[in-house]
């Protein structure tokens, strides 16, 4: 662990999960089993957070960190982890965290700091897993290769009093799952069957499995469709298109 990821802070409260106390400390430290550049101090495995782990403590450094002026503390989890496992940080390629730099050792051995008196000290740890309970979403834009626009032929139109309305829904068989949503945004067209120019609205909306429908409940008046010159209505034929310009799809 890099030094700006530590976070240091005194405490009243023992440790909860783990305390190592070493009586007699230099003579464990003088020890022949402890004088080689590797030895560590080890707790006896304690579980938390439905895992084992151990507390190593290396009093004269890791040498493989390149440490030798710091005590260096360092948890590790016991169990085997499957290959796809993804805790946060521990892994089954990485099974041990720390800090190579936890304390300097001229501090840790003067006994006006509290650290070591009379050839005795405590470590401790606390180990807190955090379930992955993260809710990713994925923002990606469909196939580009898809259908974008579509046309109806409406034959035998029934004319109404009100306003014309027009919406676009989504088919309930599209495969948006509960959660998803999809933005489009398209413009609802009336074809113009003459030389005129076409009657169109850009609509946009998030569509979701309860929010499937989108359009103009506006889109043209009586007036406009039954004149003739409009060209919207020809042999009592209406051709609507929909052309889909953007389309984000947001899912799990």
């Amino acid at each position: 662990m890099d030094g700006h990821e530590v976070v240091r802070l005194m405490t009243e409260k023992p440790p909860a999960h783990c305390i190592l106390k070493i009586e007699s400390f230099s003579v464990f430290q003088d020890a022949s089993i402890y004088k080689c550049n590797e030895a560590s101090f080890k707790s006896i495995a304690f579980g938390t957070g439905g895992y084992t782990w151990v507390l190593s403590v290396f009093p004269k450094g890791n040498k493989q960190e390149h440490v030798d002026d710091h005590l260096s503390v360092y948890v590790t989890l016991v169990d085997k982890l499957a290959p796809d496992a993804r805790e946060k940080r521990f892994h089954y390629l990485k099974n041990t965290w720390g800090v190579s730099k936890f304390l300097p050792i001229s501090t840790f051995n003067d006994p006006e700091n509290g650290f070591l008196v009379d050839d005795y000290c405590v470590f401790g740890a606390e180990v807190f897993v955090l379930k992955n309970q993260a809710k990713i979403s994925t923002m990606s834009i469909p196939e580009e290769d898809c259908v974008r626009s579509y046309t109806w032929r409406i034959k035998n139109f029934t004319l109404t009093t009100a306003p014309t309305n027009l919406y676009s829904p989504l088919d309930s068989s599209s495969g948006l799952n509960y959660g998803n949503k999809l933005y489009v945004e398209y413009f609802l067209k009336l074809k113009n069957q003459r030389e005129g120019e076409n009657h169109q609205k850009l609509c946009y909306q998030w569509f979701s499995a309860s929010e499937n429908r989108c359009g103009s409940s506006a889109f043209l008046s009586i007036n406009d469709l039954l004149y003739s010159s409009k060209g919207y209505l020809v042999s009592n034929t209406l051709i609507v298109e929909v052309c889909v310009e953007k389309m984000f799809l947001l899912k799990d």
